[in-house]
């Protein structure tokens, strides 16, 4: 006897829930890409992992025509890197160990 196999639904579960999420993101990009590029900026992170008290250890801004405004900042954390995350970024605690702390490196954004 042969069993006949039935195909599963291989869609994601709140499959839509992501593609009204991705048609609202795009939406939002588009809108932002048609303002002044002087009036917005992308701010870019890297941390020490994913978990809740993950801390920043790299900042990059530009503006939207491209200019750096911050230049990959480094920040030393107080909490470990993650084996995981510095495989990731390939940042390490001795990449980190001479940089200044996040209260220190605030400031310099908020001028940004």
């Amino acid at each position: 006897m042969i069993a006949s196999t039935s195909k599963q639904s291989t869609k994601m579960p709140n499959s839509d829930f992501f593609k009204q999420a991705r048609q609202q993101a795009t939406t939002w990009a588009r809108e932002l890409l048609a303002r002044d590029p002087k009036s917005w900026v992308i701010l870019d992170t890297e941390t020490t992992g994913l978990d809740p008290k993950a801390e920043v250890i790299q900042i990059g801004v530009i503006d939207g025509g491209g200019a750096v405004l911050m230049d990959n900042a480094l920040v030393k954390p107080t909490v470990p890197i993650s084996p995981g995350a510095a495989v990731m970024h390939g940042i390490t605690s001795e990449t980190v160990k001479n940089a200044p702390s996040f209260p220190v490196v605030l400031p310099c954004l908020h001028e940004v």
